[in-house]
């Protein structure tokens, strides 16, 4: 029955096909893993139709997701539409299956990937979202393909173009691999030095692939993947919210118990740290209150992640600082390092008692029972008197 409609279908009329489009690549894409499995010859000629009206009748690939006044969601666009619908049917194809590294793709395969990429407008904007989606296997089965047909994209004039490029690259969230990296790394700096503004939701997942290169180091040349030059001044350089990402990111990981994240990123705190920027642009509330969760969830590594923290630190306003480290009953840090919780609260708790952090009076109370030559530490009394006068 599937090839018989895809034989039907094939036999249409162009102009009355393209009136159908967007119901006959629902099924494509849905019947296309059987279509592709039990008749190539069918599945190659109604891949070629349905390109062929979408390079005359431009208009009929229109996403079904309407963009009004907003910057374009590119990779909604594209899954919603008749291109982005034909591209996934294309990685339906068994020819694309169990390819070894370098091998190449097969000719028959390219040619309707190229189709695609040839296509007019937002078109081959929609092609390209599910190509980089999928960068990573085409860089590893055949890289000059994708040197030639694909990363152009990235650095070419067409700024929709790159954004579409750059959506599929970051949809998967996913770190590429080592040689692709290296390939993009120039890119990807630059891209977080200077967001595309519909791209500005995945400045988690661009934080997260710049903090994996600089904590990498090449087996072969012993030097991280991103350098700590490189790293420094791209924090010097993004935003408030990105430095946030990455120590937000420094801490998920060296908490993390699997796959020995702990042991590897919590040996690298003190080392991201120390390349910290101390300029006061950097120094910012919310950057404040990361290096200060940042220090009290660093465990036994605490007096050394707190005497690196401490000068980069500045005043925490209302809403910023939560403290739930400090808060938890049994052994905690203050328990066991007081006099370094009490250099760091006094650096960024503001002069307004009422901004506090819930229950920062109990836990300058703990911090006086921990150690009691700190009652007549000014710090302590500076802190309890501001409380006092609240």
């Amino acid at each position: 029955l599937t090839r018989l409609i895809a034989e039907r279908l094939t036999r249409y009329p162009d102009d009355q096909l393209a009136t159908i489009l967007r119901p006959v690549t629902d099924w494509l894409k849905d019947a296309s893993a059987k279509l592709s499995e039990d008749c190539l010859p069918a599945f190659d000629l109604i891949l070629r139709k349905l390109a062929g009206i979408l390079r005359e009748s431009p208009n009929e690939g229109r996403s079904s997701i309407v963009r009004g006044s907003n910057e374009p969601d590119w990779t909604m666009e594209s899954i919603n539409s008749p291109t982005g619908k034909i591209a996934q049917a294309l990685f339906n194809d068994p020819r694309k299956d169990n390819l070894n590294r370098n091998e190449g793709l097969p000719t028959e395969w390219l040619v309707h990937a190229e189709t695609l990429l040839a296509l007019p407008n937002d078109s081959r904007r929609h092609a390209i979202v599910i190509l980089f989606h999928n960068i990573n296997w085409f860089f590893a089965v055949d890289p000059k393909w994708t040197e030639r047909y694909l990363l152009p994209a990235l650095r070419g004039d067409d700024r929709d173009d790159r954004d579409a490029a750059w959506s599929g690259f970051l949809w998967g969230a996913r770190t590429p691999n080592r040689e692709l990296y290296m390939r993009l790394k120039k890119d990807i700096l630059e891209l977080a030095a200077n967001p595309i503004p519909s791209r500005r939701s995945y400045v988690e997942i661009i934080a997260g692939m710049i903090l994996a290169g600089w904590g990498t180091i090449d087996a072969g040349t012993g030097e991280r993947c991103v350098s700590n030059a490189e790293m420094r001044s791209l924090l010097l350089t993004v935003d408030d919210e990105f430095r946030a990402r990455i120590l937000w990111q420094a801490q998920k990981w060296s908490d993390e118990k699997k796959a020995n994240s702990h042991e590897r990123w919590g040996g690298q705190l003190s080392q991201l740290l120390q390349l910290w920027p101390r300029q006061l642009s950097a120094r910012s509330p919310n950057t404040s209150a990361r290096l200060c969760e940042l220090a009290f969830s660093s465990g036994d590594e605490f007096p050394a992640v707190a005497a690196l923290v401490l000068p980069l630190l500045s005043r925490i306003e209302r809403d910023h600082l939560m403290l739930p480290e400090l808060r938890r009953s049994g052994d905690n840090i203050i328990d066991r390092y007081p006099e370094q919780a009490l250099a760091i609260l006094h650096a960024v708790l503001p002069d307004n008692a009422l901004a506090w952090p819930y229950e920062t009076e109990e836990i300058l109370k703990k911090i006086g029972e921990a150690n009691s030559a700190l009652n007549s530490d000014n710090r302590l009394i500076s802190l309890r008197q501001k409380w006092d006068a609240r």
